[in-house]
């Protein structure tokens, strides 16, 4: 089930876009909570996993970009999408990683069209999974769980969301075609393969991941900055 908070202080768009949402998931797969104060959205989401906020922008108390970043500093790595009455707050938008931005009156179309985007990118992501071979054991992993792998000498290391590092003797070479494959998945140093999607921010020499681990950008994959930023702001963030 897909779980979903709304936050906008004007009483009448809250019920007229949480009636647009229910309409496109149906009865039984979400459950939308409302909220007209951000303090309140706050709350819930310190103790619950929130797969979508939908978040007007202008309101009185509370921003709802600023509103935003405090969620993602408290872990939240699900979808944003922003309402507002003007593209002013674009630039904000994408730094907190938004997956859309809408124009209030919110079109029902546009808004089912982001909704759909961002199902099938969740239902893509929970389904991928590469395979790890060891002397002992043959082990499939969920790429949503991978953080990033590092090779040290001869020692290739998968780190994962939940803190296990999984360690075996092999080469980048033989798991760097595999992990390829996934769009999130992106070579930025010989060492170091990374899940975009754990990514905190892009720096102009090192990516800053979620663990605030800084991972090296080498001269020689000059275009994985790009590539990392075009990701996070079209980001499916499909967890």
């Amino acid at each position: 089930m897909t779980k979903i908070i709304l936050c906008d202080d004007n009483s009448h768009e809250l019920k007229n876009i949480s009636a647009q949402v229910a309409a496109f998931y149906g009865d039984d797969a979400c459950e939308i909570n409302c909220f007209d104060n951000p303090m309140e959205a706050l709350a819930y989401c310190d103790s619950e996993q929130v797969d979508i906020a939908i978040l007007d922008i202008v309101m009185p108390e509370m921003t709802g970009i600023e509103l935003a970043q405090i969620l993602r500093s408290r872990g939240l790595d699900g979808h944003l999408v922003f309402l507002t009455t003007s593209n002013e707050f674009a630039s904000e938008a994408f730094e907190v990683e938004a997956t859309s931005y809408l124009l209030k009156p919110v079109n029902e179309s546009k808004l089912a069209a982001v909704l759909k985007k961002i199902e099938k990118a969740r239902q893509q992501y929970d389904h991928e999974k590469f395979t790890i071979f060891s002397r002992s054991a043959v082990r499939l992993i969920p790429v949503r769980e991978l953080m990033y792998t590092e090779i040290i000498r001869h020692k290739l290391y998968f780190y994962l969301a939940d803190g296990e590092v999984v360690e075996l003797y092999a080469t980048m070479r033989e798991y760097a075609e595999q992990l390829l494959q996934f769009e999130c998945i992106v070579q930025c140093h010989t060492s170091f393969l990374v899940n975009m999607n754990f990514i905190k921010s892009v720096e102009s020499t090192r990516l800053l991941m979620k663990n605030d681990t800084a991972i090296p950008i080498s001269r020689s994959f000059t275009d994985t900055r790009d590539i990392c930023l075009k990701w996070l702001f079209g980001r499916r963030r499909g967890k």
